[in-house]
């Protein structure tokens, strides 16, 4: 008896769009920044004035030390507000919200992640986000989305449109 042939990559069908890479990116960039500001910011405010300045032990200003653990702090309340809606949202509310900014972000051409002039642009992403989310976008609306990647499918289910009342 002779084993069938091996299926090959390009044969496997997909698996659904699950969202978790994106989910799981942007809880361990926020815990990193918030364990590395908090540290940094500490250490730097209660370090020896030797260790901090080696050629005159000068005491130098924590004004540094202050920031970095500002910067730590504002990390940590986005990893917890981040944590609290991924725990929140049912799997596949998570894909979905996933799925709408990943869909919008591969139109960005500008080449950085953290660009101050497109903060406007985040904002409206985040928010047809969110709408995906709560299941308000209309089938116009996922298909403008679909056509931005085609290659990953919307992992949610289609909305039903209403019944029309005949009078």
């Amino acid at each position: 008896m002779t084993s069938p042939a091996p299926k090959s990559p390009a044969s496997k069908p997909k698996s659904p769009y699950k969202g978790t890479g994106y989910w799981v990116s942007q809880l361990l960039v926020s815990a990193f920044f918030m364990v590395a500001g908090t540290a940094g910011g500490l250490f730097i405010m209660f370090a020896p004035d030797c260790w901090l300045n080696t050629r005159t032990c000068a005491p130098d200003g924590r004004g540094e030390g202050v920031i970095l653990l500002l910067v730590g702090l504002a990390f940590g309340i986005t990893f917890f507000v981040m944590l609290r809606a991924h725990r929140r949202m049912s799997k596949e509310q998570r894909a979905v919200y996933a799925w709408a900014i990943m869909q919008q972000h591969a139109t960005r051409t500008d080449g950085h992640p953290a660009n101050p002039a497109a903060v406007r642009n985040d904002v409206a992403i985040m928010d047809v986000a969110a709408r995906a989310k709560r299941g308000d976008l209309s089938v116009a609306e996922i298909r403008r989305l679909q056509a931005l990647r085609p290659d990953v499918p919307y992992p949610g289910s289609l909305p039903v449109p209403p019944l029309r009342r005949e009078d």
